[in-house]
């Protein structure tokens, strides 16, 4: 099969695909570039010391059990509003997150997260962080299985590991629509 790839999330999905015989360009999740693409400003009031991102499958179970009141403000990922959950995140002094998306979403905007790692919540275990994690200079142990114990974790802020994805993910998907213009 003649195929191009032009991008993959990270260097483990590279490396799966290199050894296949498939050539990939750049590595990346495009979720790095939501802060440029949506224009979310630096100017965000933090109004929230943390809020939760409970996977999308598990939001209405952590709605019925946490409330603002136990000083988290969650915020719902199953929504196309993805606006609001960004301005969410921009005004949110910690993540923390299970979906890998909200981690993505809160390195864009230079939230410090935490990842919320439970057993058996995704499948391919966690792959899918881990590859995102080789772009961005993250340990894949600076993890929480309770949210009690977010206080004694190391909260990632590397932001120099960040911008430097960024960089990289946006220079493959410039060099995508280069080859295959957009249809704007």
């Amino acid at each position: 099969m003649d195929l191009k790839v032009y991008g993959a999330r990270g260097e483990l999905t590279k490396a799966i695909l290199n050894n296949n015989g498939y050539d990939v360009l750049g590595v990346g999740d495009l979720g790095l570039l939501a802060r440029g693409v949506l224009g979310v400003s630096d100017e965000f009031e933090k109004v929230h010391e943390v809020s939760f991102i409970p996977h999308h499958s598990k939001f209405d179970l952590y709605n019925e059990k946490i409330s603002e009141d136990d000083g988290f403000n969650l915020i719902d990922m199953r929504t196309y509003d993805y606006a609001y959950v960004l301005n969410e995140i921009a005004k949110s002094k910690l993540v923390i997150s299970e979906s890998l998306h909200g981690l993505i979403f809160a390195d864009s905007l230079r939230v410090p997260n935490v990842w919320f790692k439970r057993k058996d919540l995704h499948v391919g275990g966690a792959f899918k962080f881990k590859d995102y994690f080789s772009t961005v200079g993250r340990s894949s142990h600076k993890n929480v299985d309770k949210l009690s114990d977010v206080a004694r974790c190391n909260i990632f802020d590397d932001w120099y590991s960040v911008d430097q994805g960024v960089k990289d993910t946006q220079e493959w998907l410039d060099r995508f629509v280069e080859e295959n213009g957009t249809d704007e």
